[in-house]
């Protein structure tokens, strides 16, 4: 059985296994990882029977038009079963009178994200500044 909490409880350590277990480079950054979260206007956790946070998504938002989903993530464990399409479908509801829900996504999510109703803006292109050191494929 799955729960899902709106703006839960959540604790440093949990969230950094999280974002390591996926090989996500915040959870190298503990406190500021649990910063950015407790500090998004709006996070949806997911946890297991034994209380285990197993999926996260949050967003940041201005209010009235535009909301940012800078993390959605399962995991590998529990992927494929649903656990982030729900987690999506409630923070779609949540934004339903926000014009726009935007995001930023590795290629192979980009199908999950089609599947949830969300399109590649071809006239667009994502950028960053980022601190991050830089992936080697």
């Amino acid at each position: 059985m799955v729960t899902y909490e709106e703006l839960g409880t959540i604790n440093r350590s949990e969230l950094q296994k999280l974002f390591l277990d996926l090989e996500w480079q915040s959870g190298y950054y503990k406190e500021y990882l649990y910063h950015a979260i407790k500090n998004s206007n709006y996070y949806i956790t997911a946890r297991n029977s034994k209380n285990e946070l197993i999926g996260l998504i949050n967003a940041l938002d201005d209010g009235a038009i535009n909301a940012y989903i800078p993390y959605a993530l399962v995991h590998p464990d529990y992927q494929h079963q649903g656990i982030g399409k729900q987690m999506m479908e409630l923070l779609k509801s949540h934004y339903k009178d926000y014009l726009r829900i935007s995001l930023i996504s590795y290629k192979e999510s980009i199908p999950f994200y089609l599947a949830n109703d969300f399109s590649i803006c071809i006239e667009q292109s994502p950028m960053e500044l980022s601190k991050f050191p830089k992936m080697q494929s």
